[in-house]
């Protein structure tokens, strides 16, 4: 019987040789790697196996499929957990979204990860796909080339190395239960509204 890390394993190998990443060269396949993933249109899938059978993800899945990607091309990465509010960043919403966000705030969490370039971390975020770039979302620079930082929201707070689903749900049980609530409301809204964008 197949482990889910198997499945998750086959599913990322077949993923890497789909986008033609070579393995026997670090440097470059970092780059393809990270390229591929960020293209990957952002949408509800959290876990590798989502990912893979939807075709879309979200910042979690999305960068576990990554920091996959990476441990098997020798790579060493590790995940980052963060917070972020929603007002801040640079997002051209829906004056219905807009509008729920002037009355509603929580630090939403967010993940993405690192990489060790020449024994230094650099953040990778392949959060926001290419085609969500004309409506103000910071995606992954196209001419990325595997040596300088980048983020797709502004951090208010970050952890380094965190356990993903730990530190996440350490957050959500933070927030209160309107929090909560005004969260899930807009995370619906928000998810249809990009959908249509495509």
């Amino acid at each position: 019987m197949t482990s889910v890390a198997d499945h998750e394993h086959q599913s990322v190998a077949a993923f890497l040789a789909e986008h033609h990443v070579d393995p026997s060269e670090p440097d470059i396949a970092l780059i393809e790697l990270a390229h591929a993933v960020a293209a990957i249109p952002w949408g509800e899938a959290r876990t590798i196996a989502d990912v893979m059978a939807k075709g879309v993800g979200t910042c979690r899945g999305k960068h576990r499929v990554f920091l996959e990607g990476c441990r098997q091309l020798g790579i060493e990465a590790r995940p980052v957990v963060c917070t972020f509010h929603w007002q801040e960043q640079e997002i051209l919403y829906p004056p219905q979204l807009k509008a729920f966000l002037e009355d509603h705030h929580w630090p939403q969490n967010h993940t993405f990860a690192q990489v060790q370039v020449d024994g230094q971390w650099i953040d990778v975020d392949l959060t926001w796909d290419p085609a969500l770039k004309p409506h103000g979302f910071w995606t992954f620079p196209e001419d990325w080339e595997g040596e300088n930082s980048f983020h797709a929201v502004k951090i208010l707070e970050r952890w380094d190395g965190a356990d993903i689903q730990a530190k996440v749900d350490e957050l959500q049980n933070l927030l209160t239960p309107e929090q909560r609530g005004a969260q899930e409301h807009f995370l619906r809204e928000f998810i249809a509204w990009v959908a249509s964008l495509r």
